[in-house]
């Protein structure tokens, strides 16, 4: 949900994220406030970092899930939501032009926070256990 407030600041300010017209509907939805959407930025950065931080900590471990050695929950939900950051290819996943801009924009503490390992995971994740091509 904070990713999605981001995303919504981002399209109210014409500044990347939701087209105007989906940032207004989807801010009603998730309770938008000029606040919320000035604070979201640095929270995802902040849980982007914890899940990156979990990552290396269990590849370091000799693992490649978040949780144990095998896949849970945890590795699915942040396989799929990472399209919210970097979607997957057209050829993999279908999406309208605008949604795909939308997701691929950042602001300058997301970005920072991104890291390569959270893309592996999910390239891996998709690779072995989930579905493609997808359609948005």
């Amino acid at each position: 949900m904070v990713r999605r407030l981001q995303l919504v600041h981002a399209g109210l300010r014409n500044a990347g994220g939701f087209t105007e017209r989906v940032a207004t509907y989807l801010g009603k939805k998730y309770g938008y406030s000029p606040e919320a959407g000035a604070a979201a930025g640095p929270r995802v950065a902040e849980l982007l970092g914890m899940l990156i931080t979990r990552l290396k900590a269990q590849r370091h471990a000799g693992s490649r899930y978040y949780v144990g050695n095998s896949l849970t929950a945890a590795d699915i939900y942040s396989a799929t939501f990472a399209a919210m950051f970097d979607p997957l290819p057209p050829k993999q996943c279908r999406m309208d032009a605008s949604t795909r801009a939308a997701f691929s924009g950042g602001d300058t503490h997301t970005d920072e926070a991104l890291a390569p390992i959270l893309f592996e995971h999910r390239d891996m994740m998709y690779r072995e256990y989930l579905e493609l091509p997808l359609s948005l």
